[in-house]
């Protein structure tokens, strides 16, 4: 793609967490004020936005990691140009098991470097994940965190290491400090990648320029 860094980047994985986009199913905690339905058509817009942005990157595997429903069971939805969307679904019990499924199948076929991100992070830069990537030639594991105390991104290189996410106590303010406490603890190196934000509440829906609140699209960068 024009303007992007020419970086190898063979044998490195993207994997995006993404929901079907199901009313009453995704972002409920953004309502109030907004309805389920409007909650449901901006998580879609962004987790489109997501996949069409990270498509532009050269010589990435990129995969959705899908947590599927009756009504969406496959996620092409997420391309505006209806091709097909190369996907996997989730499993596990809770977050922790979900990401640890989703590296050791990547790693399992021949991924050198991984990384997964969510889906609700509207206009993280590409220069963050090409970071990362870069990161993990050098480190064990690389963190994006969020300004709540989240993490919007991790990788890992040649493995999972499962204890990272040890007593993890997700949707808290703790996991980032909790699962860097953890890489510490098993002396893993490690690279932070620059804070950014995740919208999960309604006072993260001040990043959000008016329009994009109407129309579920076009977000407002930091």
């Amino acid at each position: 793609m024009t303007g992007l860094p020419v970086i190898d980047m063979e044998n490195e994985e993207l994997i995006i967490f993404v929901k079907a986009p199901v009313a009453g199913k995704v972002k409920t905690r953004l309502v109030p004020p907004l309805t389920y339905e409007q909650a449901c058509k901006l998580y879609r817009s962004w987790a489109q936005d997501t996949y069409e942005t990270f498509c532009l990157l050269n010589d990435v595997h990129l995969e959705i990691a899908y947590d599927a429903h009756v009504d969406f069971p496959t996620p092409n939805w997420l391309s505006r140009e209806s091709r097909d969307v190369s996907f996997f679904r989730q499993r596990g019990k809770n977050l922790s098991e979900r990401l640890i499924h989703a590296f050791t199948q990547a790693f399992q076929n021949g991924a050198e470097r991984v990384i997964i991100i969510g889906s609700d992070s509207p206009g993280l830069p590409i220069k963050y994940i090409l970071e990362a990537f870069e990161s993990l030639r050098n480190n064990n594991i690389v963190i994006g965190p969020t300004e709540d105390g989240g993490f919007y991104l991790i990788g890992f290189k040649n493995k999972v290491v499962p204890e990272v996410f040890i007593n993890v106590e997700w949707s808290t303010s703790n996991v980032f400090s909790m699962t860097m406490q953890n890489a510490i603890n098993i002396n893993l190196s490690t690279h932070v990648l620059p804070r950014y934000f995740d919208i999960d509440r309604p006072e993260d829906l001040l990043r959000l320029g008016a329009r994009s609140l109407r129309m579920g699209g076009g977000p407002v960068k930091a």
